[in-house]
């Protein structure tokens, strides 16, 4: 009787051996994969960030050198500026005509034909000498006899824009940029024109702000 007590009490010594043996194998194996786990994610978190970054410097625009310029005369491209210049936080100026055009339609458009058939240069009376601070130009501009008003032509030679980078936009009722490109490269050949430029239809501004959005995120602008 004794002797198989012995044996019983062998046998279960034994056993809790095993079992804490077991208990062990398997509380290493889950610090161990705790431990592979969290250095798998903090290592896949850093490269992410890192993609992300490096992403990121390479498409984003420095709103410190960008600078929105525009015409406006009914208040179409004015309304588009402000938009912009609300996504960007970049700095706005407006441009205007040492003359100011009438606020009655047809003398205005009956001086703005007369001014493109003379390919005349009226005065600038905004001094836009700033712009050697900033390397991007946001510019903007209502088509005018299929074309842009003469004011930014007097602009872009009385100014340098060698080297800069001009993103055009542009009201109209249904001409969009038209000859206004060409005749601007002709006024300013060493600056360089943004192909991606935004044409907005005058009776689709009120509703153009997602449009706006939508663009200058294309163009690696980073909402403020």
């Amino acid at each position: 009787m004794k002797r198989l007590y012995s044996i019983v009490l062998i046998l279960a010594v034994l056993c809790m051996g095993v079992f804490a043996g077991c208990g062990k194998a398997d509380n290493t194996d889950s610090s161990t994969n705790a431990d592979i786990s969290v250095d798998t994610l903090a290592s896949t978190d850093t490269a992410l960030k890192t993609e992300a970054d490096e992403i990121g410097d390479d498409s984003a625009r420095d709103i410190d050198k960008t600078l929105i310029l525009y015409f406006s005369y009914s208040g179409n491209t004015w309304q588009i500026a402000s938009w912009i210049q609300e996504y960007t936080g970049a700095e706005m100026i407006r441009l205007e005509a040492a003359e100011p055009y009438s606020d009655d339609y047809d003398t205005c458009v009956e001086r703005a034909e007369k001014e493109h058939h003379d390919q005349a240069r009226p005065e600038l009376k905004t001094d836009v000498s700033l712009i050697s601070d900033y390397e991007t130009i946001i510019l903007g501009w209502p088509c005018w006899n299929y074309s842009c008003p003469m004011l930014i032509r007097t602009m872009l030679e009385q100014y340098d824009f060698s080297g800069k980078t001009i993103i055009p936009f542009t009201t109209s009722d249904a001409s969009g940029f038209s000859g206004s490109l060409k005749e601007m490269k002709e006024s300013s050949p060493n600056a360089i024109f943004e192909e991606n430029g935004l044409e907005v239809r005058a009776r689709d501004v009120a509703e153009a702000q997602g449009t706006v959005d939508e663009w200058l995120l294309s163009l690696g602008f980073i909402q403020k």
